[in-house]
């Protein structure tokens, strides 16, 4: 079984590497800093998708924790062909 590679860059690299034809097809994600209550058992995160030769994602995610771990309760996603 093949495990998809993840690589963390930074903003300006993803930028340049958005703009290189040879990474057209590449898909590049957008995981923004959690938003959290004021006790911690609620989070706002918003995860976008691109690739430069394909419709773009973003679903904004609300998170609670119980028992020490984050579940996804509801999500919102928007697509942009």
């Amino acid at each position: 079984m093949e495990v998809p590679q993840v690589t963390l860059i930074s903003d300006a690299e993803a930028n340049q590497l958005c703009a290189d034809y040879n990474y057209r097809w590449a898909n590049f994600y957008w995981l923004t800093r959690p938003g959290f209550s004021v006790d911690f058992s609620q989070a706002l995160i918003q995860l976008a998708a691109y690739c430069p030769s394909s419709p773009n994602y973003a679903s904004i995610l609300y998170l609670e924790r119980n028992n020490n771990q984050w579940k996804t309760k509801s999500s919102f996603g928007l697509y942009n062909q």
